[in-house]
């Protein structure tokens, strides 16, 4: 950052993407493809369930019984932790494997499991490193299977699900609390071991507790020692419930111990080019100043107002536009190595300029909830956030066009869908860059005069650390 660089304010940049903006259309088709999936009754709605859930089913047994119960605030602290090692994790991972992918999505459609999803961290060809960050030390195989044994089974199940049985998987821990050091494990599943019969008789089981409201055969929940917002709140009985039984699945795989890949992401943890603050989301460069805090450690959940999570709203629209006939895939936004996240491309029939015939493209979109009243929701009263955030999305897709979807808090049956059209995206991606460089030179130097203030939705809600109060 320049000294003469005068960082984009949240304002100007809004203003920026709204001058990008060709024409706002309402379109019908999509509206009602989204509200359809939405129509659906919730009783006979399909639930899905996540590889997670399956490996620690007592937990989403309590999630649909008791829906709504927040997180304790060190919990929080620790998944934000986690969520920011796992993205220096992919540089690491690529600085010896440049060929590497990551946040591959598996399901069980194949095997009768339509229900079940997942999402492999990372893939190197064929071999899968299911990865986690960790406050013990995980020393040796029995450490594996005697205090994370959640963590074997949910890579025995992505490799699985994902028809690579006869391949050597890893599972890698980091444990940054008091020595940045890595344990890696090679994971090879036993040749003619019925791992699928073993993931269909959890989620079968699973699901028969949910729907007889009986999680007496489930087990006790694997969190129940570390911070489960269920016993805090003395809603479980899983005081009285023995541990999972998974003998069958020890007794099928292989663990050993992989100090070579423990010394290549070591190797990778030093020398690659990522900062020791890992990456940006597209929101975060709306709040540089909040997320300076989060990076830092200086900001605590405990005093926000109101946790900035998805609502359930959002995430019925979400699930609808994934449950639709015209989602294609999550795509990976990245900028200069930067990963800045995944995003749902859809594909819908649209007439090009001056034609007749229709082309079916892949174009991004953005899903958001939205809170007022559904008439006063329309195509020249869009939140002007919702437009910049789609410009930068499409500004890192390559894409002149994207969909903002949004459900309605007030009629949770109807969504409304948009069809955005952008000019001039190259000045976005290019502002997007120096917002990256302003905030890496923020946490580096420790100066924070420069950084923009925060939206004045976030900054009400940051507590007594706030860089934005006067």
């Amino acid at each position: 950052m320049t000294q003469n660089h005068k960082p984009l304010s949240v304002d100007q940049w809004v203003l920026l993407a709204r001058s990008s903006v060709v024409e706002i259309t309402y379109d019908q088709s999509a509206s009602d493809i989204i509200s359809q999936n939405l129509l659906m009754d919730r009783e006979n709605r399909k639930m899905w369930f996540g590889v997670t859930d399956l490996v620690n089913p007592t937990r989403k047994y309590y999630e649909v019984k008791f829906p709504g119960i927040p997180e304790d605030a060190e919990v929080i602290e620790k998944f934000r932790h986690g969520n920011n090692v796992h993205e220096m994790m992919f540089s690491w991972i690529r600085h010896f494997a440049p060929f590497a992918v990551r946040e591959e999505e598996v399901n069980g459609e194949k095997y009768g499991l339509s229900e079940v999803r997942g999402r492999i961290d990372f893939r190197i060809g064929n071999h899968i490193i299911e990865f986690k960050t960790t406050s013990h030390d995980i020393n040796c195989e029995s450490d594996v299977i005697n205090k994370n044994p959640q963590d074997l089974e949910q890579l025995v199940f992505y490799a699985t699900l994902s028809g690579r049985l006869n391949e050597d998987h890893y599972l890698v821990y980091y444990e940054q609390d008091h020595h940045d050091r890595f344990r890696s494990f090679t994971i090879r599943i036993s040749e003619g071991w019925d791992s699928l019969g073993f993931i269909r008789n959890r989620f079968e089981s699973m699901v028969t507790s949910i729907r007889n409201s009986d999680s007496g055969d489930l087990g006790r929940c694997r969190y129940f020692e570390y911070g489960c917002k269920f016993r805090t709140n003395n809603i479980c009985s899983c005081s009285k419930s023995s541990p999972i039984d998974s003998s069958s699945l020890f007794n099928n795989v292989t663990i050993r111990r992989n100090v070579e890949l423990e010394t290549k992401l070591e190797d990778g943890r030093i020398n690659s080019s990522v900062t020791e603050y890992g990456s940006f989301s597209l929101w975060d460069l709306l709040i540089p100043r909040r997320v300076y805090l989060e990076k830092k450690g200086l900001f605590d959940p405990a005093e926000e107002a109101e946790p900035l999570y998805p609502d359930e709203t959002l995430i019925n629209v979400n699930n609808a536009v994934y449950d639709s006939g015209i989602y294609r895939e999550r795509r990976e936004m990245r900028i200069d190595g930067r990963s800045l996240g995944y995003f749902p491309m859809v594909s819908i029939a649209t007439t090009p300029d001056g034609g007749v015939d229709q082309l079916e493209r892949l174009y991004p979109v953005l899903v958001r909830s939205y809170s007022f009243e559904p008439d006063k929701l329309s195509t020249s009263r869009l939140s002007p956030f919702y437009i910049l955030r789609l410009a930068m999305i499409c500004s890192l897709a390559g894409s002149n066009m994207g969909y903002i979807m949004l459900g309605l808090k007030m009629d949770s049956n109807i969504a409304k869908c948009f069809r955005v059209k952008f000019r001039d995206l190259p000045v976005i991606r290019d502002k997007i860059m120096e917002r990256i460089e302003e905030m890496e030179y923020s946490l580096s130097s420790d100066m924070t005069e420069d950084l923009p203030y925060c939206p004045s939705f976030v900054r009400d809600n940051c507590g007594s650390a706030c860089l934005c109060k006067l």
